[in-house]
């Protein structure tokens, strides 16, 4: 049986697998053989690591679902990770506090606003009409 890969290595490494020229996520690889499913039969599908362990491609910690299943896995098991803990983050809850007062006050626009902060201005549309930033 093959095991569960250790969770203190690099968890955002998929592996890889070579078949019939052609490249495979390795998870999603095992999930075909060990059901007996066409790899063209996953196609629109995710496989999802129960185990939280993107490196693992034990069989019975992998399950078939959609990509909003694979959200709600996230939101439900708190990993989720928004606003200034996104390690991409360009602003602060603190700039995005001050950009929704200062427009809000009718001091500027979202081009001035994104030129001040350094973002898109579509990136400030989105943060003053809360799609994103949600406090």
């Amino acid at each position: 049986m093959i095991d569960c890969v250790d969770h203190n290595q690099n968890r955002e490494t998929y592996g890889h697998v070579k078949r019939n020229g052609k490249t495979y996520l390795i998870h999603r690889w095992v999930y075909s053989v060990y059901h007996n499913i066409p790899m063209s039969d996953l196609d629109g599908y995710i496989v999802r690591h129960r185990c939280d362990n993107p490196r693992c491609i034990n069989p019975l910690h992998l399950g078939l679902g959609t990509t909003q299943d694979n959200v709600d896995d996230r939101v439900s098991r708190g990993r989720s990770v928004s606003g200034e803990d996104v390690h991409t983050a360009k602003l602060t809850w603190d700039d995005v506090r001050e950009i929704r007062s200062a427009y809000a006050a009718g001091e500027t626009s979202y081009s001035q606003l994104a030129t001040k902060y350094n973002v898109d201005k579509t990136n400030i549309a989105c943060i003053i009409k809360h799609k994103t930033w949600k406090e």
